[in-house]
């Protein structure tokens, strides 16, 4: 193992606890790893928690956090591509190896915002967020709403964003004694020093994460602060010039779709369902067995119902599965789970209907083993509900393994839509109901792009049929 010599007596002590011998318990899951790479990249936090007593199972953020910590002091070259190399082979392993604690561990962000941590603040500066967050803005029947209320998943990433905006105010040079008050934030001069901060060190590319807080920034101006129009104008003007260039679809996730502007990867991704219940050995099913089949059941739920993961994740039989007869169910989700505020109600087809019954059946009870059944569609091999991320993971693995193309739950969404357009050209409002878009032009910027490359594609083939030699016989 390539080391950099320390500098000094403590970097060397905090070098010697990331190579200490391993705990028998250690050695025994490292050799499980069949791949030297992933296995070279946990040896450290297999070190890290033999010197603490620490086992595979009790391995968590909070563990891997303090590992970050000594690595970051023990001299080490990289330490944050140390981190996170080994966070996602520990995650790889997660899927890959049956008897690997299921614990998904999150992935570092190498975003270069660091947020003043929200229970650091002065306590008149959150009780000033909580208000700003929790009130709807209309008081009374014929009072205009300006701000519609928000879920509890929308107040803690709301909350998160006004941390990091104070996080920015800190770095751009603002006292944070100054900051009382949500309102304080928003100061003109505090919102100037803020942008620009932004914009002037590498933070202000155009993308959607930057844009989103400097509308945050605004709303907070315009609805809490109450500055006027007049004061906020320079402010709406900078918050557009965060705005991505790019709208629709990612360049990335283009290159994912535009195999299937040709119908053969489309049967294959459709195929994919039907052909896992066929090849299953139901005889003798497994745990093994029973992961497959609940991630074929996602997938034909998806092809079904294009539904974001964290509604998928969250399903539950007698909360979200409405069984009419044996063959006619919908999944049906409340305005109140979904991103948009819209109810969500999807006829599932044949097949969907099929492997749904046989993972109930059969496979499911594999997975609840001695926990408390929860009633939940998506659970692990403990019996706990698979959170988005580790549900994420385990699709885009599942379907790479099975067919060799890259799609995430999220991507998988876009080909759905795809896979319809090119059925029936143009009916945007039918699949702005299906993915549960809120605009049609969000659906119309996602979906222009392939559907040129697919007017090309039919345009050649009109030509070849022309070119073709005219036989005089």
């Amino acid at each position: 193992m390539s080391r950099k010599k320390p500098k000094n007596a403590e970097a060397s002590a905090y070098l010697t606890v990331l190579e200490a011998p391993l705990d028998p318990i250690w050695v025994t899951r490292l050799d499980q790893i069949n791949d030297r790479r992933l296995r070279s990249h946990l040896r450290r936090v297999a070190s890290y928690c033999s010197a603490n007593s620490i086992r595979p199972e009790q391995v968590n953020d909070s563990v891997i956090s303090q590992f970050a910590d000594v690595v970051a002091k023990s001299g080490l070259p990289r330490p944050k591509q140390i981190v996170r190399d080994a966070l996602k082979s520990w995650n790889t392993q997660v899927l890959s190896i049956r008897q690997w604690p299921q614990v998904v561990l999150t992935l570092i962000k190498s975003q270069k915002i660091v947020g003043v941590p929200f229970d650091q603040l002065p306590f008149s500066f959150r009780q000033d967020t909580e208000s700003f967050l929790t009130v709807i803005g209309a008081t009374s029947l014929f009072e205009a709403q300006t701000r519609k209320p928000l879920n509890e998943r929308s107040q803690k990433d709301r909350k998160q964003k006004i941390a990091q905006l104070v996080g920015i105010f800190v770095q751009a040079g603002g006292n944070l004694s100054a900051i009382k008050y949500l309102r304080d934030l928003v100061t003109p001069d505090a919102m100037r020093r803020i942008l620009e901060h932004m914009w002037n060190k590498g933070l202000g590319e155009r993308n959607g994460h930057n844009h989103n807080r400097a509308r945050l920034l605004r709303i907070i101006a315009q609805h809490h602060a109450k500055i006027s129009p007049t004061e906020l104008e320079p402010f709406r003007e900078a918050e557009r010039r965060f705005r991505p260039k790019n709208e629709g679809l990612t360049p990335k996730n283009r290159t994912k779709l535009r195999p299937f502007l040709d119908d053969g990867p489309c049967r294959v991704i459709v195929g994919l369902p039907s052909k896992i219940t066929r090849t299953i050995n139901r005889t003798m099913p497994t745990v093994m067995d029973a992961v497959r089949v609940q991630s074929a059941l996602a997938v034909a739920i998806l092809l079904n119902a294009p539904m974001r993961i964290r509604n998928l994740s969250s399903l539950e039989f007698h909360r979200h599965v409405d069984q009419i007869d044996p063959h006619n169910i919908h999944l049906v989700i409340k305005d109140s789970e979904t991103k948009n505020d819209q109810d969500l109600d999807y006829p599932l087809g044949k097949t969907a209907i099929t492997i749904l019954d046989l993972y109930k059946q059969v496979y499911r009870p594999l997975l609840v083993k001695n926990a408390q059944d929860k009633d939940e569609l998506f659970i692990s091999w403990n019996g706990v509900r698979k959170t988005e991320v580790t549900l994420s993971v385990q699709l885009k693995k599942f379907i790479h393994e099975e067919t060799g193309y890259e799609l995430s739950p999220h991507t998988f969404r876009h080909l759905v839509g795809l896979i319809f357009l090119k059925r029936y050209p143009g009916e945007y409002e039918t699949v702005r109901k299906l993915l549960g878009h809120k605009d049609i032009r969000t659906t119309i910027k996602f979906y222009t792009g392939l559907e040129i490359q697919d007017a090309f594609v039919r345009l050649d083939n009109i030509m070849d049929k022309l070119g073709e030699p005219i036989d005089d016989n």
